[in-house]
């Protein structure tokens, strides 16, 4: 992940993910990215569930496809203040996509790094369920600022869950934290909360996990109703108290990625390290960067950069003279075995 070059265009780019499938994961990612949105960000969302995309149908955006003006790129769609990328502008939305494990890799990484993300401060990544390609192919390639993990209360979707959780602690990710969907139904008649999935399996994950509980969000008649007639609930009641609870839970995800220590790849050169024979390459390019005029953390990481980049120079000094002194010790036994032989004729 330290390594990774940036997407042009996205300061913040936060993965949702869920390790089991039906615990309205994209439905919380795009609600969450019409929270933001709504609290002035520049937002954008990259449905990445390549089989299943749900992202265009829940946004209003059905039939559209993606247009080129170059024939490399592609231009994200709008609604509802949203940049949208989905493998679902390309497809017939009843046409299942028979791909390979290669071909989803490749298709994720074009939507990523092929679409004009325009100034954003958070894009959302919309994950299919579960730890295979797409999500490999994502902390493989793409720069994460954080995930967040979407999980119900009950022990079948928690065990799933936590798997996801320790795959972004594996790969180097932050959790940012887990949000707990499904929490309570709440009656249509009555407005009465049920725990009927039961109780404190968010909490809990998050307490053995050391990270944050962001919120909870219910189970209600409404949310889906609005969402597939294209008009997520932060946009059709933005009021209403469902819509303040994502609210709560944006501002809360943000603040924890604002704790998060700031990104500062593509300001000092690559600051890839280079292999024991490579001379320091990579940290010739950042020392040549310079420490440019953005204060003291930033002097600080060219000085970091500087110290590795002589520490490399010295190796590969040191290096070039052992090996001369080998060479001068094999020219040595050489000419004495040669005198040797002219002895004995």
């Amino acid at each position: 992940q330290a390594m990774l070059t940036p997407i042009p265009g996205v300061r913040n780019i936060i993965s949702i993910a869920s390790g089991k499938g039906a615990v309205c994961k994209s439905t919380t990612a795009v609600n969450l990215a019409l929270a933001l949105a709504s609290e002035g960000a520049r937002v954008g969302i990259l449905d990445a569930d390549i089989y299943g995309p749900s992202q265009p149908r829940m946004l209003g955006l059905l039939n559209r496809t993606l247009e080129s003006h170059d024939g490399k790129t592609f231009e994200p769609l709008v609604a509802h203040g949203l940049q949208v990328s989905s493998i679902g502008f390309m497809i017939d939305e009843e046409k299942p996509l028979i791909w390979r494990g290669p071909m989803v890799t490749q298709a994720l990484q074009q939507l990523a790094f092929q679409s004009n993300w325009n100034d954003l401060d958070y894009l959302l990544v919309d994950l299919p369920p579960g730890t295979g390609d797409a999500q490999l192919t994502l902390t493989q390639k793409v720069p994460l600022a954080g995930a967040i993990i979407i999980t119900t209360p009950q022990d079948v979707a928690l065990a799933d869950a936590r798997k996801g959780l320790k795959m972004f602690e594996a790969v180097g990710v932050p959790v940012l934290g887990v949000i707990e969907n499904m929490s309570t139904f709440i009656c249509p008649c009555c407005d009465k909360e049920t725990e009927i999935f039961g109780s404190g399996g968010g909490e809990r994950l998050a307490q053995e996990s050391g990270v944050t509980l962001l919120g909870k969000l219910p189970l209600d008649g409404r949310i889906r109703a609005e969402t597939d007639g294209g008009r997520p609930t932060v946009v059709a009641d933005p009021d209403g108290p469902i819509a303040n609870r994502y609210r709560e839970i944006a501002r809360a995800a943000a603040a924890a990625l604002a704790k998060r220590p700031k990104d500062q790849r593509g300001k000092f050169g690559t600051g890839q390290l280079d292999p024991p024979d490579g001379g320091g390459a990579g940290h010739d390019r950042a020392f040549r960067a310079g420490p440019g005029a953005g204060g003291g953390r930033q002097a600080r990481d060219f000085l970091r950069h500087f110290e590795l980049w002589l520490r490399c120079a010295l190796r590969a000094a040191v290096q070039g003279v052992h090996e001369h002194q080998f060479d001068d010790r094999r020219s040595e036994g050489l000419r004495q075995e040669q005198l040797r032989r002219h002895g004995r004729r």
